[in-house]
């Protein structure tokens, strides 16, 4: 599977101690949680970070997957930074476009993406929309 996640607007409140570990669990080091609306994307490929950045600007990231066959751009600009995103696949954006946490998930071995997800938090639940 590869895994593309950028955030859009702010999604500092989605990263609690327990979220935290299961992207520490990945290798992921995401800062939210000290830093909100900053931008954020990660890209892993077979459980492997192929890409993470974070930052107070907009970020942007190229690259293919599936050895060179599938190419990806994605974008995240946190809430100061132009709150918007896009995970585009292929020539299409994939992201939900919501703000949060954007994820998209790339089955290689189907050729084709399987889930698309925005986690977010309302009225300090977190929730998530498909």
């Amino acid at each position: 599977y590869c895994v593309f996640m950028a955030v859009m607007g702010d999604a500092s409140e989605l990263f609690a101690p327990e979220a935290l570990d299961r992207f520490h669990s990945l290798g992921l080091m995401p800062q939210m949680a000290e830093s909100p609306g900053e931008s954020y994307l990660a890209v892993l490929e077979s459980g492997r970070i192929q890409e993470e950045m974070a930052g107070e600007a907009a970020l942007e990231h190229r690259g293919t997957v599936r050895k060179g066959l599938v190419k990806y751009r994605i974008m995240s600009a946190g809430l100061f930074a132009g709150d918007a995103c896009f995970i585009d696949v292929n020539g299409g954006d994939m992201s939900l476009g919501h703000s949060g946490l954007n994820m998209v998930v790339y089955c290689s071995h189907e050729k084709k993406i399987i889930d698309r997800v925005c986690f977010y938090m309302e009225d300090g639940e977190t929730k998530c929309i498909r």
